[in-house]
């Protein structure tokens, strides 16, 4: 029989609903996202399907400010992914799930993370686990403090601007910024400051030396 879709308390016909860009909503299918022209203007809709015994149900929920956040979500990763793609500082991008969406060619290299680990979108906590694995961390004086120190580096991100200092095992030293980001996510950029701090280190032992 016909359906009707309700957004908030706004009718809208049936075969409106029911067809999106002349295709039919499968049984099957039970969400689609639907463009609708509307009094002149574009909405966006998640139209859902409920099947039953003798009839189906499809009512629609407003989707403009999803499509938006979306939208200015992808500009936002595709500026980063221009801007980070030839620098030497690398950068990692969390969601508000904590699973990784965007990393830099940069980030293997100062990591040695495998490609194929950072493209399966592994959580916040798994790749500082692999990091930790890799002794590309500070060594933890016990498991329970590292894991402290990771709820500190993603509270701290997630609430504003976040700097550390990393020295590693292996005599590098690293500055991890962490940043909120729009949606929830949160990015991470490391840099190696070896250089830097070996020449500020010589810099004060000639300064003591001189006096």
């Amino acid at each position: 029989g016909d359906v009707t879709g309700l957004t908030g308390g706004q009718a809208i016909a049936g075969n409106q609903v029911a067809k999106i860009g002349g295709q039919a909503i499968g049984e099957a299918e039970l969400m689609r996202r639907a463009q609708i022209d509307l009094d002149q203007k574009v909405r966006w809709f998640d139209c859902h399907l409920q099947p039953g015994d003798n009839h189906r149900t499809i009512f629609a929920v407003p989707a403009d400010e999803a499509v938006r956040a979306e939208r200015s979500l992808r500009e936002f990763v595709q500026t980063l992914t221009k801007t980070f793609a030839d620098l030497p500082i690398g950068l990692a991008i969390f969601d508000r799930e904590r699973r990784l969406q965007l990393f830099n060619p940069a980030l293997i290299d100062l990591t040695g993370l495998a490609t194929g680990f950072l493209t399966a979108r592994p959580t916040l906590y798994a790749t500082l686990d692999a990091l930790r694995e890799l002794r590309m961390v500070p060594e933890p004086k016990d498991f329970s403090s590292w894991r402290s120190s990771i709820a500190t580096l993603e509270t701290e991100a997630a609430s504003g601007h976040h700097v550390e200092t990393w020295s590693l095992p292996g005599g590098q030293t690293y500055r991890v910024t962490g940043r909120p980001h729009p949606d929830g996510a949160i990015a991470f950029l490391f840099e190696d400051i070896t250089s830097e701090m070996s020449l500020t280190r010589r810099f004060r032992a000639e300064l003591s030396l001189g006096t």
